[in-house]
């Protein structure tokens, strides 16, 4: 059985819900894919975050070489061919090749989160680590984690107003989810709103 693996970004979030992510969707492994695992957060450095992660059953290791270089990130982020480009090819070369080995067997019996700053899956390397993975894994399952559940539910009510939810259940307790707001009652029961 191949395991998930899970990417997931701490900007904008705290050691808690980074941990919270981690276990709701049942983590094995963390790797940090940050070239410097250094953070100003409290608890998100290398050591710090080791020690938290040990402690509920939740392995860490840190693979530098599947760091992204200080002088590509902005430009990745941009989303620029030539920066992907240039990723990609200290992926399939020495080191990078071999971290890439490494994870890839850790997926072969457990879920594994790959670790890095950017809360997006998508302007992160993150995904060219999870497009490399997925050639020798075709079949691999990819889970992206970029809000917490509040900020999920902010996210949802926003679309909600575009468009009518189908399941209004669900909704409602989106709704619950947020800080000082409640469902009310409307004539129809596609309306929410809050007090």
């Amino acid at each position: 059985m191949i395991g998930s693996v899970v990417s997931v970004g701490y900007e904008g979030r705290g050691v808690e819900d980074l941990l919270a992510s981690l276990q709701r969707h049942q983590v094995d492994v963390m790797v940090d894919v940050r070239l410097t695992p250094l953070s100003r957060k409290p608890g998100l450095s290398k050591t710090a975050l080791a020690a938290t992660l040990g402690t509920h059953g939740i392995r860490y290791l840190h693979l530098r070489a599947l760091g992204n270089p200080k002088d590509n990130r902005a430009l990745l982020r941009s989303g620029d061919r030539s920066s992907r480009d240039r990723f990609t090819a200290l992926l399939r070369t020495g080191e990078g090749a071999q971290a890439l080995r490494d994870v890839a067997e850790l997926l072969q019996t457990q879920t594994v989160a790959l670790l890095c700053f950017e809360r997006h899956h998508e302007q992160c390397h993150r995904q060219l680590i999870v497009d490399e993975l997925r050639r020798a894994i075709p079949a691999l399952h990819l889970v992206t984690v970029t809000r917490h559940r509040s900020a999920l539910a902010v996210s949802a009510c926003a679309v909600y107003m575009r468009r009518p939810p189908v399941d209004h259940a669900c909704w409602r307790h989106l709704f619950e989810q947020l800080p000082h707001t409640r469902p009310v009652q409307r004539d129809r029961p596609d309306q929410l709103g809050t007090r």
